[in-house]
């Protein structure tokens, strides 16, 4: 029994081990970047997402609008996939691409994804869907054919989440996720319930010019499968909430802060410094939950002496 504890508990630590992670993406910067001896220069930074991954929260609620404006339903009878909430079959596995010309004018650029929402056009059941994962990725993919499974996992419930008719399928994600602003993002849900024999739940979708949907249903575990997957154009229509990060939510730690090429004030985004030497100043970010994140600028200081021989009365 002991044995089977520990297996347990170390089958959590990887499971979870996702959510303990994450990086805010603080951007420093400085001008000038070149002085002389005794010259003022300003330094500032901003957190604006330049990769992709966990990431810590912000302010703000922001809800784009719905990427894909078409208003079909997914194929099928009420027990045939595909279904993006439903549970015939006690297992289903989902991923969608989602191109960056259509991210961006929804969501006006890199932000922080808080929560994603699907909308269910045909309702058949709120049955719990257990063993709920939402994961999601960047990539440059411009297709989907086979599964990805290089996924950073942002939302997991053993209990699973309940569907609802419309737009009431709203996941909150257990981590909040950056999006660089420039990459396609792929979106993979996928459950096993306990319970299963119920009608499938169909989403309204948009058809795509491209392979967009994979999708697949069996009584076995999908998650994490590599079984071939349906392929589709048609694809489930999503929303997502977002905010922008505004470095003024987290502590800020400037450094060097004592010493003649110290900043002016080390907590502040925005400071000055008086370098007398080349120096590379340091800013450190966290929010208190174990978030972090750094970047550094450097400053070259130009201690060089011009003769320029002696003085010539006219």
């Amino acid at each position: 029994m002991k044995r089977i504890c520990l297996l347990f508990l170390f089958f959590l630590l990887l499971k979870y081990s996702a959510f303990t992670q994450c990086v805010i993406p603080v951007i420093a910067s400085v001008n000038p970047q070149v002085v002389c001896q005794g010259q003022q220069v300003n330094l500032s930074a901003q957190v604006i997402p330049s990769s992709c991954g966990i990431s810590a929260g912000c302010s703000g609620n922001n809800v784009s609008s719905a990427l894909g404006a078409g208003n079909t339903v997914q194929p099928g009878s009420a027990i045939q996939p595909p279904t993006i909430l439903g549970n015939f079959n006690n297992s289903g596995r989902n991923e969608m691409l989602y191109l960056a010309s259509e991210l961006t004018p929804a969501l006006g650029g890199a932000c922080i994804i808080r929560s994603v929402s699907f909308n269910v056009a045909i309702f058949n059941t709120n049955q719990a869907l257990n063993n709920f994962t939402l994961k999601l990725t960047c990539t440059n993919a411009t297709s989907l054919n086979t599964w990805e499974n290089n996924l950073t996992t942002v939302f997991y419930s053993a209990s699973g989440i309940n569907p609802a008719a419309g737009w009431g399928n709203t996941v909150t994600l257990n981590t909040p996720f950056a999006w660089d602003g420039v990459s396609n993002l792929i979106v993979d849900i996928c459950w096993n319930s306990f319970a299963f024999g119920n009608q499938n739940n169909k989403a309204q979708c948009t058809n795509t010019a491209f392979n967009s949907y994979l999708t697949l249903s069996a009584n076995t575990d999908l998650c994490g499968t590599n079984l071939a997957p349906n392929v589709y154009t048609l694809r489930p229509n999503i929303r997502f909430n977002y905010c922008f990060a505004n470095i003024n939510d987290y502590n800020v730690v400037w450094a060097p802060n004592t010493g003649i090429n110290a900043v002016v004030r080390a907590d502040t985004a925005i400071t000055t410094a008086t370098p007398n030497v080349n120096t590379s100043y340091i800013i450190n970010v966290s929010d208190g939950t174990g978030c972090t994140g750094a970047d550094t600028v450097s400053v070259q200081v130009d201690n060089s002496r011009v003769n320029a021989g002696a003085d010539v009365n006219a």
